[in-house]
């Protein structure tokens, strides 16, 4: 476990190299005053196939549980895939490792079909 201290120092160091990579975006939702209440984070992938056509992934898709269930996780998503199809993906996929975002993928409050 890291102290305070070096916490700071590790998420500076890696807060730098993100903004510093020209195939990210960090995409952020800010509320009236200005403050994030959600962030997703997209990579560019340059690619050799598809007529050398990068590809997106969309990473560490954080909605602030209080802007929950209000179309602010989708709103990001469409403007990652629109910020993706601007730099010419032929592609964009979302990285997910738990359940809750996996649900969260089929929009807010999804119901499974009656059978």
């Amino acid at each position: 476990m890291r102290d305070a201290s070096s916490e700071i120092s590790w998420s500076t160091t890696t807060w730098s190299q993100i903004l510093a990579d020209p195939n990210r975006t960090v995409l952020l939702a800010l509320d009236l005053e200005e403050h994030a209440v959600a962030t997703a984070d997209l990579l560019i992938v340059p690619n050799l196939t598809h007529d050398g056509a990068p590809w997106g992934i969309v990473e560490n898709v954080v909605v602030d549980r209080a802007w929950r269930h209000r179309g602010v996780g989708k709103a990001l998503m469409h403007h990652a895939v629109r910020t993706a199809e601007a730099a010419g993906c032929h592609k964009v996929q979302l990285a997910s490792s738990t359940k809750p975002a996996r649900r969260a993928s089929r929009g807010p409050r999804s119901k499974k079909p009656d059978r």
